[in-house]
């Protein structure tokens, strides 16, 4: 006779139509089986479907309001969908001093960490007691260390996980997160390889690569080298000055970057063979480096080292094209505005609400939104608030830049405007929050990466109020 744990076997090796099987026979002899409802709960997420996974696991819940597991699974479902304060109300239902699950006070110190109430999802991470969880306790502790500026003891505490557990690559890449922020980048870099594991195995080079062409070069060889892109459009924008022609005058060099980007790169590298296709990926190369691993691989030691002049431009015929329409017919000074990033549920506190721009949508400046994609909500406001909406006319990442190249001054909240406009020279202003990216590193106004930057920090989570302050101050 077949059993839930029949089925939770079958799931964990994958076979999804045989666990299917085994946990609808079960609802058959019993429809209120509240563990076989949270099995094909499971089976929905391993398909991609949370929509009628979040179904199941509600009514398994409602049969058995004490199943923690089936709770946990709910709010690790709202916090991928950035609902944090659903997934605490449906944690707290259960949690007391006499029910406790280390994966419940994982879950809840995740989403307390999102709404930055730092403290409290620094105790839950404290709660943590089972021993298979306590190096993700601890790294999660470190992290939120990291977000209180308490450095010394995050640093401590990941160093303990990394001396007991050197193959833990989780915890050494928060270690480089940290290092880099501090600007300890000589450790950081060859760190921050720790995040490639996966794709180390396909053959990439993570270190030595000046070296490397040196050596072939003096040899009469011309190496073909793949660059290939990695994580947001932000971040390949931060990396994309590591391809500047000098350094790669011995190779033949292509490099893959997201759809977005093609056309800006292509027009400021001409030396590139650029691609969008990932399978690039599996093709033969000479040497295949991330584009986010050069650093590393080239040996860069300090941010002296950058190229920080700028290396994004725009066709002059194509700033021209946009001129009117983003500047109008006045000699007003001329200000784009951008105050979200992505619909990335965990960078939810990098956004700011828009009503936030009330104070500087009524100075006498023309403020233009850089906002792609507004919704109607705030379509409708910045109507209301006379900001020039031009969603109609950046229909890719080089109308934005020429739009950008338009304007006096950028405004951004920490999105992939702050690094384009940064990489064109522009004069910005960047308002990022009290537990900022490490890009941004500690404790500076300024940014080696993009010296035209201005950074304007949250004084704490969720102080946008006191950035427009400062802001004002500045304009």
């Amino acid at each position: 006779m077949t059993s839930v744990t029949d089925g939770m076997g079958a799931l964990k090796r994958g076979d999804l139509e045989v666990a299917e099987g085994i946990f609808g026979a079960l609802l058959k002899k019993n429809t209120r089986d509240a563990a076989s409802l949270r099995g094909l709960a499971l089976i929905c997420l391993a398909r991609n479907d949370s929509k009628f996974a979040l179904e199941l696991l509600s009514i398994a819940v409602n049969y058995q309001p004490d199943y923690l597991e089936a709770r946990c699974d709910i709010a690790r479902i709202f916090t991928s969908q950035g609902q944090y304060l659903d997934a605490l109300k449906i944690l707290d239902i259960a949690i007391s001093d006499e029910i406790d699950l280390s994966e419940a006070q994982l879950l809840r110190g995740n989403a307390l960490r999102a709404l930055g109430r730092l403290q409290d999802a620094l105790a839950c991470y404290e709660r943590g007691d089972a021993p298979e969880y306590y190096e993700e306790f601890s790294i999660n502790r470190a992290n939120v260390l990291v977000d209180l500026k308490r450095f010394d003891e995050a640093e401590r505490l990941i160093a303990s996980i990394v001396a007991s557990r050197p193959d833990n690559e989780h915890a050494r890449f928060n270690q480089a997160l940290l290092h880099l922020r501090l600007g300890q980048w000589p450790s950081g870099w060859p760190l921050q390889e720790s995040r490639v594991k996966k794709i180390k195995d396909k053959g990439w080079r993570t270190g030595g690569l000046r070296e490397e062409l040196n050596e072939k070069s003096q040899r009469g060889c011309r190496p073909t080298v793949l660059v290939y892109s990695e994580q947001g459009l932000g971040d390949v924008i931060q990396y994309l000055r590591f391809l500047s022609p000098s350094w790669w005058t011995m190779a033949e060099l292509t490099v893959q970057v997201p759809k977005a980007l093609t056309e800006i790169v292509v027009e400021n590298f001409p030396h590139l063979k650029v691609t969008t296709d990932p399978s690039i990926l599996d093709q033969d190369f000479d040497l295949k480096v991330s584009l986010l691993s050069l650093p590393a691989a080239l040996g860069f030691q300090s941010e002296q080292e950058l190229a920080a002049q700028p290396y994004i431009r725009v066709p002059t015929s194509r700033v021209a094209a946009f001129r009117e329409t983003v500047r109008g017919q006045s000699m007003e000074r001329c200000i784009g505005v951008q105050w979200r990033g992505a619909g990335n549920p965990r960078l939810i506190n990098r956004s700011m609400p828009i009503e936030s721009l009330s104070a500087l949508a009524r100075h006498s400046d023309r403020i233009v939104s850089l906002r792609q994609e507004p919704t109607d909500a705030e379509a409708q406001w910045l109507d209301g608030m006379g900001i020039v909406r031009l969603d109609s006319l950046m229909m890719s990442f080089i109308d934005t830049a020429a739009v950008i190249e338009n304007l006096d001054i950028v405004v951004t909240v920490d999105t992939s405007i702050a690094h384009l406009s940064g990489a064109m020279g522009k004069r910005t202003f960047v308002l990022i929050p009290y537990a900022a990216a490490w890009v941004w590193m500690e404790g500076r106004a300024d940014s080696p990466w993009y010296p035209s930057v201005t950074l304007i920090r949250q004084r704490a989570p969720g102080d946008w109020a006191s950035c427009l302050a400062a802001l004002e101050l500045m304009l």
